[in-house]
């Protein structure tokens, strides 16, 4: 009997023991993953190439049954595409709660994986306009995105390694504000930029074609140099100038219309003069 109940004692504590360890296993292996995938996706924000790496795939929603492409505004409206990118991180911000209300924390670097994914693909999206980076308020949106993507892994960082004592349902709803209130800034900053932006180039295509209609026609009236006034003296050599020249210019005048007229008669020669 003492046999059978050692060997009992030493099966459940087996038993009990066996459970903890699978458990750490689970989460050791769930936080490699998550570091690799951090790691990675960081390498893909920092790098030229990672705005074309990270380019939203389209949407199967668009494709047809024939095969044909969809047509071109649906796969080029930035501000379609940003509201969507929004409503995905909304809703991985909703699982990200509803999996710390349900105490199911070895899922939780998965789903702040996929948060930290979603915003990624929202600053590829926006690296594709060259404008963005030069407006300070654009910046300024972006840095606290990242600052609130930093305090969301630091706390999937402290799940990690301290399990239930390092959170708490009021620092998680916290957390998840800080990221949704600047990702939803720094996309409607981006929104208002782009249209304008937009609007920006329609206005200044229009007064080129102004410009250039308008400069033509001055320049068809406007054959000579503008007009120089003249001094009195000068006005009154032009007006002696131009009373003696007048005559001639009646008779050449007269000269060219009457060409056909034959010149007059020399007078004859004086007979009594000859006699």
């Amino acid at each position: 009997m003492s046999t059978a109940s050692k060997t009992d004692k030493h099966s459940q504590c087996d038993s009990g023991e066996g459970t903890p360890r699978a458990k750490g296993g689970k989460l050791a292996r769930r936080a490699r993953s998550f570091k690799e995938d951090f790691l990675d996706i960081l390498a893909q924000m920092r790098s030229p190439a990672g705005a074309r790496s990270g380019s939203p795939k389209p949407s199967p929603k668009h494709r047809t049954t024939s095969g044909s492409e969809p047509p071109a505004e649906l796969e080029r409206n930035p501000l379609r595409d940003l509201d969507l990118h929004v409503r995905q991180v909304q809703f991985a911000l909703k699982h990200f709660r509803d999996v710390v209300s349900r105490n199911k924390l070895e899922v939780l670097p998965g789903n702040g994986t996929v948060v930290l994914e979603t915003v990624t693909t929202i600053h590829s999206v926006l690296k594709t306009y060259v404008f963005i980076d030069q407006s300070s308020a654009l910046v300024s949106a972006t840095n606290q995105v990242y600052q609130s993507l930093a305090k969301l892994i630091r706390l999937c960082d402290d799940v990690l390694l301290m399990g239930d004592k390092a959170i708490s349902k009021e620092n998680v709803t916290e957390v998840v504000h800080l990221v949704e209130d600047a990702v939803q800034n720094l996309v409607t900053l981006a929104s208002a930029k782009i249209m304008e932006h937009s609007s920006k180039t329609l206005n200044h295509s229009k007064p080129q074609l102004d410009r250039s209609s308008t400069y033509s026609l001055e320049f068809s009236q406007r054959s000579s140099l503008p007009d120089i006034p003249l001094t009195p003296r000068e006005r009154q050599i032009l007006e002696q100038t131009s009373q003696s020249v007048t005559p001639h210019h009646s008779l050449s005048s007269e000269s060219v219309l009457h060409d056909d007229v034959p010149p007059p008669k020399p007078p004859l020669p004086n007979r009594s003069w000859g006699s």
